[in-house]
């Protein structure tokens, strides 16, 4: 056999073993953030195109036909769980990119779904696309069925809390709330884009089922785990995603640290 057909044969080999993937979100610095972790980390990974909406991504969809599609949840006009049900069909393996969305969250864990969250992660990455391949190695091999996260993502996807605040009462998606700030009788809510009081102590807020992603740091902050962008381990703080320093007790730090230890798995 000579040299040239037996170069293309191996070629065909490594084609085969390779898996193309899309990258379709928003922002551009995410796009090129997965692009680099592949290139360095995942050699038998190909970016074969990305978008940043979901109307281009379902088009880009259409021409590649990737075995991977990374996926942003929250885009403007069209988000990526609207993108997925309009799709005649889905023969690819899904993993979402997500800032904070809660619930998507929850849902993707309950689902076993591989999902990223915002900065990206090096391992994270490396180990979601672990798992497609580890998937796609079985000889029995089928594209995962979805429709239990679609089911999963309707019924909690439209959850929010109703706060009474001074004028009225508040209907907030939770996700956007960073966190909660006690003062006396009155409890100050922050979220991603403004700030009002209730007349309702702090303690009454733990027992609502929407606010589970939300952890009693300290006697006066509940905070949303997923805005938490740092902790500072020698002064006891943490660092929310609108720069706000909040401190964590000595009573709570523990059970704090396996709450984010456990957001993380």
């Amino acid at each position: 056999m000579g040299f040239h057909l037996l170069k293309n044969i191996f070629e065909q080999i490594l084609d085969v073993s390779n898996y193309k993937a899309i990258i379709i979100d928003d922002e551009e610095a995410a796009i090129v953030s997965i692009k680099l972790i592949i290139e360095d980390f995942c050699q038998d990974v190909e970016v074969a195109g990305s978008a940043q909406s979901a109307s281009q991504g379902i088009q880009l969809i259409n021409d590649k036909q990737p075995d991977i599609v990374f996926l942003d949840i929250e885009m403007p006009k069209m988000n990526g769980f609207e993108m997925l049900e309009i799709l005649p069909e889905r023969n690819f393996e899904l993993i979402f990119i997500t800032a904070y969305n809660q619930y998507a969250l929850e849902a993707f864990k309950v689902n076993a779904i591989d999902y990223l969250l915002k900065p990206i992660s090096i391992p994270e990455l490396i180990n979601a696309v672990k798992r497609v391949r580890a998937r796609r190695s079985v000889a029995n091999y089928t594209v995962p069925d979805y429709s239990n996260l679609f089911n999963s993502l309707a019924v909690i996807s439209h959850k929010k809390v109703a706060i009474n605040s001074m004028d009225g009462v508040e209907y907030i998606d939770p996700e956007q709330i960073i966190y909660l700030e006690a003062e006396g009788a009155y409890t100050h809510i922050i979220t991603t884009e403004t700030k009002f009081t209730t007349p309702k102590n702090l303690k009454d807020f733990m027992d609502i089922p929407a606010l589970t992603g939300f952890f009693r740091i300290h006697n006066s902050y509940i905070v949303n785990l997923l805005h938490i962008k740092k902790y500072n381990r020698k002064e006891a703080f943490v660092v929310m995603s609108n720069t706000h320093h909040v401190t964590v007790s000595r009573r709570n730090k523990d059970d704090f640290l396996k709450a984010m230890d456990d957001l993380t798995k």
